[in-house]
């Protein structure tokens, strides 16, 4: 009786042993079921990837923004890729980016007053940080209460509807706003062939603010101040250490606003606080 029994478990467990193999076998066999990423059959799932950062060749840097992979097919993996960044250590040091700058500069006639100037989907850096212009004007207009218009092309790549040139001066200490504007003022005239007297942004005798002086009042409206430390718009330059600040110009919008003036009429602008009205031409 005992020995029966005992004949009976062994029957069992090998019974067990062979059912066991068989599920392990079907297991490895069979296929396990939709895979969430890679079978395209299954629901379309969307997952990030971890931001990318690929090595920088010589005086550029590259940034990846995090890409969403889709499983329909025919849809590949993309990356939003922006512009190297240029890097305000390498002027002065006949550096690619030297010699770009100075070329641009050289080309508005704007070389003594400007240190760069950076188109719309550019970036720089200042010691450790990297500045993008398109991050700048975002801030800007966020400021204004406006809204900073872009779209995503096919490759989706970011771009601002229009181009634009943007002259940026580095606010070194014992700079004041008023000077820095005056001083872009100048070299503009000066590239038309006009000389403008170092006093004729002083008042008039009857205490009037002359036309120079009007035209740099609204200046401050145009301009865009940024703070590289804080990564914000201000409203000063009062410096927390050296090149901690920047002025920004439109550069194409100040040149139609100045190609608009005729530089006979210019003590007749007037000027509100928010509006600048300009003399029609002479006939």
């Amino acid at each position: 009786m005992t020995q029966a029994r005992g004949n009976h478990k062994l029957v069992i467990a090998i019974g067990l042993i062979f059912v066991v193999g068989l599920l392990i076998g079907a297991y490895l066999v069979l296929p396990h079921g939709p895979d969430p990423v890679s079978d395209t059959n299954g629901p379309c799932v969307l997952e990030k990837n971890k931001t990318e950062i690929t090595k920088p060749g010589a005086n550029m840097q590259v940034f990846a923004s995090e890409a969403l992979i889709q499983t329909r097919p025919g849809v590949v993996e993309k990356q939003i890729v922006k512009s190297p960044a240029f890097d305000y250590k390498d002027l002065e040091t006949d550096s690619d980016f030297d010699r770009l700058m100075k070329k641009r500069l050289q080309e508005m006639g704007m070389e003594k007053s400007l240190d760069m100037v950076i188109l719309s989907d550019e970036s720089f850096k200042m010691g450790d940080d990297t500045i993008s212009m398109q991050d700048i004007l975002e801030k800007a207009h966020a400021k204004k209460k406006e809204i900073h218009e872009s779209r995503i092309t096919e490759f989706e790549q970011t771009e601002v509807e229009q181009m634009h040139r943007y002259g940026i001066y580095v606010v070194q200490p014992g700079d004041n706003i008023w000077n820095i504007h005056f001083n872009v003022l100048k070299e503009y005239y000066a590239s038309q062939g006009i000389h403008v007297a170092n006093d004729a942004d002083e008042p008039t005798d009857a205490g009037y603010s002359s036309g120079i002086g009007k035209i740099l009042k609204f200046s401050e409206i145009l301009v865009i101040i940024y703070n590289v430390l804080e990564e914000e718009i201000v409203t000063d330059i009062d410096l927390i250490k050296p090149m901690s600040k920047l002025v920004i110009y439109n550069m194409d919008e100040v040149f139609n606003l100045l190609s608009e003036i005729d530089v006979n009429q210019i003590d007749q602008i007037r000027f509100d606080g928010r509006t600048l009205w300009i003399p029609a031409p002479e006939a």
